[in-house]
């Protein structure tokens, strides 16, 4: 197998098991602590007809009070720890898709109102 490679450098230890949620907190504050995260337990299901109320969970991140990117993600994956090497590996593949845009627009000294064009 070969040895995948995170493109975002969180500074945070490759061996922590924090959980999805923890760990984009954490690397969101280190980015700027303008970033936050704020967790919905519910969506607008008209809108939103993928979402499942009690399995799913609806994620902003957000510059200041701003939404730069919304996401879906099961509750189960978002606040388990991730003490499995491989599970750990895969949820912070998942979290570089929401946090490289964000050190891109740090980067670029611009703050748009969308970053993942959502």
């Amino acid at each position: 197998m070969k040895k995948q490679l995170l493109k975002f450098q969180s500074g945070i230890s490759p061996k922590s098991s924090m959980s999805y949620q923890k760990y984009l907190e954490q690397a969101l504050s280190i980015l700027n602590p303008n970033f936050n995260l704020k967790v919905y337990k519910r969506a607008d299901t008209e809108k939103f007809t993928s979402f499942i109320k009690g399995t799913d969970l609806r994620v902003q991140i957000r510059w200041k009070e701003q939404v730069l990117d919304e996401f879906f993600v099961e509750k189960m994956f978002f606040e388990k720890g991730n003490s499995n090497k491989e599970d750990r590996l895969y949820m912070r593949s998942m979290a570089e898709a929401h946090l490289i845009p964000c050190k891109n627009a740090l980067d670029n000294g611009t703050r748009k109102a969308t970053i993942n064009g959502g």
